[in-house]
C-alpha cells in the first residue's frame, strides 16, 4: 500500500458473541467515528453489532447457508439438517482448544484448520457487507480507494496466534486490493481505554490512573494507564503495567444456564417422560430472546423477582413444580441467575485483585482514580453493583483503590472498535500514538553464539564450536535478550538492532536469516542460554546483494594453507514490538531495504494434540475443537537423519575442536564475553532440510569428538550433536533447523558482538524440520 492518508479507516472488533464495525471517512475530512448498524437479516432495526455465528449444512459442503442475524432465524436454527457454529473466537488459541476438547469431546470440530475455515467464512461475509455499506460513501471505486482495516485481539493471544488471525483475515478478502491494508493494532483493553479517555476528557484529569476492564463474551482484559494529556486532540496515555487477560465472559453464563436447564429437564424426565430432546430444548431456551433480555437487564432497578421461559415442544399439561415446569414454561428466580453471574464476577475480581496488588507494589504512593468498564459483560448493571460493593467501600483492602470510582464506558459495546479508529487517526495525523509508553508483556531476544572466553564463568563446560571462516571458537545456545518483560518501551520508537553477516567470497547474494525467541519469565529469571522456558516465535529472511559487502581474509589460517576469504555486510533490522503483533524492517546505511512486511516472516506453527473423538452431532451446540496429530513423528526424524547423512557424505571439511574444552575450570570473572564472527547461511531449501537435529541443546557436556560437515561452498553448519549422559536428561524436543546466523554489534566496553541464527520452517509443508545448536 502506498504511503498516503487513507480514504477511509475501518475497524473490526471480532467478538466471541457479536462483531462490531466502526469507520471514519477521511476522504471528506470527517471528524466523526461512525459504525454499521444495519445488517443482513435485521435491516429494519438498528443493531450495533452482528452475531458471530454461522450455519452450515450438516453434510458439510464447505459453504455456510447463513451468517449473523440470518443464522438466528427459526428456519435455520430449528433445521436439524444444519449445524449452528458460534463461540469459536477463542478456539484459535490451542490452549483453549485443548481445554474445550477435554470438556466436550463429542461436539468438537476435527482440526484447527476447520476453526480457521469458520473464521474465514464469517469474515468473508463480513467483508462483503462492509464493502456494500461503505463503498457508496467514497468518490472512488472501492477497489481503487485507499482503505485501512484495523483489527484488535485479546490480550491472551501470543504472536503466532495473532499471525494465524492475520492469515484468515487476508484469506477472507481484507487487504487484497492494491491500496488496501490490514493492521492488527491494539489489544481490546487498550482500545477501550483510548476511546473512554477521548470521549470523557472532562472526567479524566492529567495524572489520573485508569484501570480499564474490558469484559466481553469470551475474554476479560485489564490495562492500567496514566493520563498524560487529554487536550487539543493529542491524547496521551502511558501504561504502568503489562496488559493482562483471562478467559472470562458472558458466554460462560450462557453455558452455565444451559447446564442448569438440562439438569432440571433431566430430573423432570425421570418422573414423567418429556417427549422432547432435552439438550436441544436447553440450547433453545438459552438462545431465546427472553433469556438474553433478562440477562442484559440484570441489575436494573425494576427487574422482576422471577422470569419464565417457554419450553418448545412440551405438551401444555405437563407439570413438575420441583423443576419449575408448568403450562409449557420453566420458572427461574433472580437468585438462580445471580449465582451464574457471581461465578464470573468472582473471576473478574480475582483478576482485578492481582492487578491492584501489582500496582500497590510498584507504585505504593499512587492511587487509581477510575475503574472503567467496557464490553458486553462490563455493561451489566449487576456487574457494576457487585464491583462497587467490593471496591467502593471503606474497608477495601487495597490502599491504591481507596478513592477509585467505578464507571462504565460511554459506549461499552462499541468502545473497542471506536477506540481503534481514534488511535489510528491520531497516529496518521500526528505520527504519535495515544498510548505512548507500553510495558512489554514478555521478553524478546535472539538465539546466538558467543566468542568463547576461558575466563568467563558462564562459558565453563558448555558446548562450543569452531567457525570455519575465521577459525574462532564460539559458545552455542546463548540468548541475547533485546527487551525484558515489564520494561517500558516507546510505542513510537522502534528498536534498531545492528548486525553483520559473513558469506564465502564469490556468492552473488546474501540471505539474511534471524530467529526471534520469547519467554514469559520475570526479567530477573531469564536464562543465559536456551532452556525449556525460551520459546521460538518466528524466523526472518531477507536478501542483500553480496557486492555491497567488504572482502575479508581470515587471519587464523596459515598462508601455505588454502586461503579462506569471505564477504561481510553490515545492516540493521528494525523490530517494532506492537501491542498485539511484531513487525520488521531491513535497513542498511540509513536506507530502508524492504517494506514493512517484505521481510519473510515464518511464525512458529502452533502445536496440535492428537484429536480425541469428533463425530457429527445432531444437536445444536457450540463448537469445541480438537487438534490433529502432531506432525513431528518418527518418519520426520528418520528423514532428518537420512538428510544429515547425505549432507555429511557430500562434505569433507571438519571442525577443529581444542582438547582443552574437556578440562575447563569454572573461573569466576567479571569480563563480559566477546562475540565475533558468524556462520553464513546457505541459499537453497535443500541445504536447509539437510541439518541435524540436536535432541538436547541445553546439555552442558562438551563433546570432544564433535565434527562439522561444512565446506566453503556449503557453509551451513551441521549443528553439534551433544548426547547427554545424565540420567535425567530431557527428552528430544520437536525438530527445528538452524541454517545460518547473524552478527549483532554489541555496546559493552570491549565492543562485543553477537551472531544470531535462524530456526527454519519447512518451505514444503510449513513444519519445523530439525533443531541444531544455536549461537551467539
Amino acid at each position: 500500500m502506498a504511503s498516503m492518508m487513507p480514504d477511509i479507516v475501518v475497524s473490526v472488533d471480532f467478538g466471541m458473541t457479536c462483531t462490531g464495525v466502526a469507520y471514519q471517512n477521511l476522504s471528506v475530512a470527517s471528524e466523526t467515528v461512525q459504525w454499521i448498524n444495519k445488517w443482513p437479516g435485521r435491516s429494519q432495526a438498528a443493531e450495533n453489532k452482528v452475531p458471530t455465528a454461522l450455519v452450515y449444512p450438516r453434510e458439510f459442503s464447505g459453504v455456510p447457508t447463513s451468517w449473523g442475524f440470518q443464522s438466528e432465524e427459526a428456519s435455520e436454527q430449528l433445521d436439524h439438517s444444519k449445524v449452528y457454529r458460534e463461540w469459536f473466537k477463542v478456539l484459535l488459541d490451542p490452549a483453549r482448544l485443548i481445554e474445550q476438547q477435554a470438556k466436550n469431546p463429542l461436539t468438537t470440530a476435527k482440526s484447527v484448520d476447520e476453526i480457521k475455515k469458520w473464521y474465514t467464512d464469517y469474515l468473508c461475509k463480513l467483508y462483503g457487507t462492509i464493502e456494500r455499506k461503505l463503498s457508496g460513501q467514497l468518490s472512488r471505486r472501492w477497489e481503487d480507494a485507499c482503505v485501512e482495516y484495523i483489527f484488535s485481539v485479546p490480550t491472551t493471544w501470543s504472536p503466532p496466534i495473532v499471525e494465524n488471525f492475520r492469515e484468515v483475515i487476508e484469506a477472507a478478502g481484507f487487504g487484497q486490493c492494491e491500496d488496501h491494508s490490514v493492521i492488527i493494532d491494539l489489544t481490546e483493553a487498550e482500545a477501550a481505554a483510548v476511546f473512554s479517555s477521548r470521549e470523557t476528557p472532562g472526567l479524566f484529569k492529567t495524572g489520573d490512573i485508569l484501570l480499564v476492564c474490558d469484559a466481553g463474551g469470551g475474554t476479560t482484559d485489564l490495562s492500567v494507564l496514566r493520563v498524560m494529556n487529554t487536550d487539543g486532540g493529542s491524547l496521551r496515555l502511558d501504561q504502568l503495567d503489562m496488559v493482562h487477560g483471562e478467559a472470562i465472559g458472558s458466554t460462560a453464563i450462557d453455558r452455565s444456564f444451559q447446564v442448569l436447564v438440562e439438569k432440571r429437564l433431566t430430573e423432570a424426565n425421570k418422573q414423567y417422560a418429556l417427549d422432547i430432546d432435552i439438550q436441544t430444548a436447553a440450547w433453545e431456551m438459552m438462545k431465546s430472546k427472553e433469556f438474553q433480555n433478562v440477562k442484559c437487564e440484570m441489575g436494573s432497578p425494576d427487574e422482576p423477582p422471577s422470569f419464565k421461559l417457554p419450553i418448545r415442544g412440551l405438551r401444555p399439561d405437563y407439570k413438575d413444580l420441583i423443576s419449575g415446569i408448568e403450562a409449557g414454561f420453566m420458572t427461574f428466580t433472580l437468585d438462580d441467575l445471580q449465582k451464574l453471574f457471581d461465578r464470573q464476577i468472582d473471576k473478574v475480581c480475582h483478576l482485578i485483585n492481582r492487578q491492584l496488588q501489582t500496582i500497590q507494589k510498584k507504585y505504593p504512593l499512587e492511587r487509581i482514580a477510575h475503574l472503567v468498564l467496557s464490553g458486553g459483560l462490563g455493561n451489566s448493571g449487576y456487574v457494576h453493583q457487585r464491583l462497587s460493593q467490593r471496591y467502593m467501600t471503606p474497608d477495601c483492602p487495597w490502599p491504591c483503590a481507596k478513592d477509585m470510582q467505578i464507571r462504565t464506558s460511554p459506549d461499552p459495546q462499541l468502545a473497542v472498535c471506536k477506540g481503534m479508529i481514534v488511535n489510528r487517526v491520531q497516529k496518521l495525523r500526528s505520527n504519535k500514538s495515544p498510548i505512548g509508553i507500553r510495558c512489554c508483556r514478555a521478553s524478546y531476544g535472539s538465539l546466538c553464539k558467543e566468542l568463547y572466553n576461558p575466563n568467563y564463568a558462564a562459558h565453563a563446560n558448555i558446548p562450543s564450536e569452531i567457525d570455519p571462516l575465521n577459525g574462532k571458537e564460539y559458545v552455542v545456545n546463548v540468548v541475547e535478550w533485546y527487551i525484558k518483560k515489564g520494561e517500558p518501551i516507546d510505542a513510537d520508537a522502534p528498536m534498531m538492532k545492528q548486525y553483520k553477516r559473513r558469506v564465502p567470497a564469490g556468492d552473488s547474494k546474501l540471505e539474511i536469516a534471524s530467529s526471534l525467541v520469547t519467554s514469559d519469565l520475570d526479567a530477573h529469571k531469564l536464562p543465559y542460554r536456551l532452556s525449556p522456558d525460551v520459546h521460538h516465535i518466528c524466523d526472518l529472511y531477507a536478501t542483500i546483494p553480496a557486492s555491497e559487502g567488504i572482502l575479508h581474509r581470515s587471519s587464523r589460517f596459515k598462508p601455505w594453507k588454502k586461503s579462506r576469504s569471505y564477504m561481510r555486510i553490515d545492516f540493521e533490522i528494525k523490530i517494532i514490538i506492537g501491542p498485539a503483533d511484531l513487525r520488521f524492517e531491513l535497513w542498511r546505511q540509513g536506507r530502508k531495504m524492504s517494506g514493512e512486511r517484505s521481510i519473510k516472516v515464518d511464525f512458529a506453527p502452533l502445536e496440535d494434540p492428537t484429536p480425541v473423538f469428533s463425530p457429527h452431532t445432531t444437536q445444536h451446540v457450540s463448537p469445541l475443537t480438537a487438534h490433529p496429530p502432531s506432525k513431528h513423528n518418527s518418519n520426520n526424524n528418520h528423514q532428518n537423519k537420512n538428510n544429515h547423512n547425505n549432507n555429511h557424505n557430500s562434505n569433507n571439511h571438519h571442525h577443529k575442536t581444542n582438547s582443552h574444552n574437556n578440562n575447563r575450570t569454572s573461573r569466576q570473572s567479571t569480563i563480559p564475553p566477546e562475540a565475533d564472527g558468524l556462520i553464513p547461511v546457505t541459499n537453497t531449501d535443500e541445504r536447509r532440510r539437510s541439518l541435524l537435529y540436536n535432541p538436547n541443546p541445553n546439555n552442558s557436556h562438551h563433546n570432544p569428538k564433535r565434527t562439522s560437515t561444512n565446506t566453503i561452498t556449503n557453509i551451513n553448519t551441521t549443528p553439534t550433536h551433544t548426547p547427554s549422559s545424565e540420567p535425567h536428561a530431557q527428552p528430544p524436543k520437536p525438530p527445528r533447523a538452524v541454517f545460518g546466523d547473524k552478527e549483532m554489534q554489541g555496546d559493552n566496553a570491549r565492543g562485543s558482538t553477537a551472531s544470531i541464527p535462524s530456526i527454519i520452517v519447512s518451505p514444503v509443508d510449513g513444519t519445523l524440520i530439525a533443531t541444531g545448536d544455536v549461537y551467539r
